[in-house]
């Protein structure tokens, strides 16, 4: 399934990266709605 192709591998990187990332922001998001 994993392949040695750079295009591929940049996706699924950069897809995480959005994924991680959106979990902070949305964690981060309830900590100041409950802070308010």
């Amino acid at each position: 399934m994993l392949q040695s192709n750079p295009m591929s591998v940049r996706m699924t990187v950069s897809k995480l990266t959005y994924i991680i990332a959106d979990k902070r922001n949305l964690a981060s998001f309830k900590s100041i709605l409950c802070l308010a």
